[in-house]
């Protein structure tokens, strides 16, 4: 009796935190856009083996201090420009260090344009890699920035995020390879051939993302071409994966157009897509759970739709950051 008092009030909880990670998320509120997760508890059973007490304790919080707000209510941040002490190209991806350092990819001199690909994804022969630094540390600041690396190494840059251990995970989506490099920008992983486009286990096709987990297994939005999450352990074996194109006039769940950014969040064992021309994001169990309750990986869980085309999405705790296009109608 006690356990489904327990559930219960998780559930209630559950159902604020979805009312709540809408009204979180970085631009206009979505008051007719709340997730529609389905019977989680048909899935999960007791809510607790996906999403630690600590979380719940969070959404508690939340339900506390926003017991007033209402969905209709528009958010916005203060944003401003970063005035930084050199010259960038296209940015393409950004993270943040243990020392609160602002680290951008970018693509220097290059541009991505109608010359750059073949129809087989083929990335234009003619182009060597830029020459340039792609890689910036930044002071956020004063804008100065700090270090580079990355010249001679990159073809056209796209995702980037930074790890626990302030490892640097990136996406070249001409090279169609993932890599890690550790703080000081030393190579320690490269996964995918070189310029070589695929669709099994060891290629990608324009990877666009990726986010690690604390015990080091990490997703790859694969990407452009694939429509497919691919998910690895720490030493880059692959595990499994999830995710095909769309089938028909209208995307089933599980099925992406572009997966172009990634989040992770840990403390509710989700792996979360932003689904960028289907204009929604998508989440699903990220297979994380220990202990022997380990969920399998790629269920589909909640989804929020019909919010504009979806470029990037980030994670704090249980918190959405995203960037979107608003859909005109």
């Amino acid at each position: 009796m006690e356990k489904d008092v327990v559930v219960r009030q998780n559930e209630e909880r559950l159902h604020a935190l979805h009312l709540l990670l809408c009204i979180q998320f970085v631009g206009t509120i979505w008051g007719n856009h709340v997730f529609d997760y389905g019977n989680l508890e048909d899935l999960y059973g007791d809510h607790d083996l996906f999403m630690g007490e600590d979380a719940l304790g969070d959404v508690d919080q939340l339900l506390e201090r926003n017991e007033k707000m209402s969905l209709e209510t528009f958010h916005k941040f203060q944003a401003f420009i970063l005035p930084v002490s050199k010259p960038l190209g296209q940015v393409t991806g950004i993270g943040i260090d243990s020392n609160n350092h602002l680290i951008a990819f970018h693509r220097a001199d290059r541009t991505w344009d109608e010359e750059s690909f073949d129809k087989e994804n083929r990335f234009n022969r003619s182009l060597k890699a830029i020459k340039n630094f792609t890689i910036a540390v930044i002071d956020p600041e004063s804008g100065k920035v700090l270090q580079e690396s990355g010249d001679n190494m990159f073809f056209l840059p796209h995702g980037l995020t930074v790890d626990s251990d302030d490892n640097i995970w990136l996406t070249d989506v001409a090279l169609h390879q993932v890599f890690k490099l550790d703080k000081n920008f030393k190579t320690q992983l490269i996964l995918g051939e070189h310029l070589k486009p695929g669709n099994d286990n060891r290629h990608f096709c324009k990877p666009t993302d990726i986010a690690v987990a604390k015990n080091g297994h990490f997703f790859v939005a694969d990407g452009y071409c694939n429509s497919r999450i691919m998910k690895f352990d720490k030493n880059g074996k692959f595990l499994t994966s999830f995710g095909s194109e769309n089938s028909g006039i209208l995307p089933e769940d599980g099925e992406f157009w572009i997966p172009h950014s990634l989040a992770l969040i840990e403390d509710m064992n989700l792996i979360c897509v932003a689904d960028r021309e289907n204009e929604r994001i998508q989440c699903f169990s990220a297979g994380l759970v220990e202990d022997n309750r380990n969920i399998p990986t790629g269920i589909f869980i909640t989804k929020a739709e019909n919010i504009g085309r979806v470029f990037a999405i980030r994670e704090k705790r249980i918190f959405f950051f995203f960037f979107y296009v608003e859909k005109i109608v």
